[in-house]
């Protein structure tokens, strides 16, 4: 967890000046009038019952302790008149993974009469982030996928793979691109030409074409693993198609020294594979790239096939159970199956819950309070707005800097 805190502004006045006027770009509470105001507009008024007018009658404490991100510009009595300037930004960031973020079970195997790559447990745990190459360990990168036998289990014609996560996986509307699942296969983008890759340098590998290697497998999520929801429409994503996987980051100033005999100048911390690639993405974006580039763009993404909830057929949907603590929709079972050609298969490596503020391991900051996935001046108005008409706001105050998502 990082959170990038310079100051923390903790100051208990006891018996408030009248004078007391705490001032900043943004926000102006000030004694005797009264007045908040944010960004100009007036929101409440405050007094002790005097007689000025306001928006709201409401007794103002005679002692307040005051934990805001705000300059102070100054605290008559009983504490001398002095200025501090706090900088604070709170931004969502991707989190680390855990085993949790993938699949835990294997519920049902059928492997379809594959002669290999029939070990359903290769699907549990992350993606793959290194794969043989003429017997040492490499990167996984898009143009080279995983092939091992304990990397990916294959599917061959009629066959199924049915998983299971720990938790819900909820339809959040903070991930990333609306998806909310990933599935990881074994499919790659051909460089083009007669360029092998060879784990030279990926910015002297240029992709010329298009063409990507896929093996389609038909996707189906459930709540209990009796009843499934298909992803049926032709125009939906399918396992094992794009985008290609990334075991790690493409980082030439932060390559890690891992791999015996082998000098890596290009590859350096593991890919999250709870943070999805844009799916607006296609190969064609790609072509033109260098390796480098490619990797470039997906960042600290480890890529697979992104899925939205939402993308259901509307009636499947609908009928998907709403936790009663998130009000979200959610499944907590996925289902792959091989519908090709008899003379084809599909492969899966992992399945990930995409994380985001606001999931089940990662719950909205004590103050925000707007679930926006920021803590900042928007939730010190709804803060602001709300100080006659809840209960407990003192303690909501103490925590409004603290924040248990990635700040900065």
């Amino acid at each position: 967890m990082r959170f990038f805190r310079p100051f923390r502004a903790e100051i208990v006045c006891d018996d408030l000046d009248p004078g007391l006027r705490f001032a900043a770009p943004w926000a102006v509470l000030s004694r005797p009038f009264g007045a908040f105001e944010i960004d100009g507009t007036q929101t409440h008024q405050l007094n002790r019952g005097d007689g000025i007018p306001t928006s709201r009658d409401s007794m103002l404490p005679d002692r307040v302790r005051f934990i805001l991100p705000i300059l102070w510009a100054g605290c008559i009595a009983p504490i001398s008149l002095f200025f501090v300037f706090l900088s604070f930004t709170a931004t969502v960031l991707a989190a680390d993974f855990e085993p949790n973020d993938f699949a835990i079970e294997v519920i049902s195997y059928d492997d379809g009469g594959v002669s290999s790559h029939k070990d359903p447990c290769s699907a549990l745990g992350r993606p793959a982030v290194d794969t043989d190459y003429f017997g040492a360990a490499r990167p996984v990168v898009p143009v080279y996928a995983a092939w091992e036998q304990d990397q990916v289990v294959k599917i061959g014609f009629g066959g199924h793979l049915v998983l299971r996560f720990s938790h819900k996986v909820s339809d959040d509307e903070n991930n990333p691109y609306g998806t909310d699942f990933i599935v990881f296969g074994n499919a790659f983008q051909k460089i083009g030409g007669d360029i092998n890759w060879q784990y030279q340098d990926p910015a002297a590998v240029t992709i010329s074409t298009n063409d990507v290697y896929v093996e389609p497998g038909l996707v189906s999520v459930s709540q209990d693993g009796l009843t499934w929801y298909g992803y049926n429409d032709p125009n939906l994503p399918r396992a094992d198609t794009f985008a290609p996987t990334l075991g790690r980051i493409y980082d030439p100033n932060n390559a890690v020294d891992v791999y015996p005999g082998w000098l890596n100048q290009w590859w350096a911390n593991v890919t999250n594979p709870t943070v999805p690639l844009d799916p607006n993405l296609a190969p064609v974006d790609f072509v033109g790239k260098t390796v480098a580039e490619v990797c470039g763009i997906y960042g600290e993404s480890a890529g697979g096939t992104g899925f939205d909830l939402q993308d259901l057929a509307p009636a499947d949907y609908a009928s998907l159970l709403v936790d009663g603590q998130t009000g979200r929709r959610w499944i907590q079972y996925i289902k792959v199956e091989y519908t090709g050609s008899i003379l084809y298969e599909t492969e899966v490596d992992a399945v990930a819950d995409v994380s985001c503020c606001g999931d089940y391991k990662h719950p909205f900051a004590g103050g925000d309070l707007n679930h926006d996935c920021r803590v900042n001046f928007l939730d010190f108005a709804v803060l602001a707005s709300m100080w006659v008409d809840e209960e407990g706001l003192l303690a909501l105050a103490d925590n409004w800097l603290m924040c248990n998502w990635e700040c900065d």
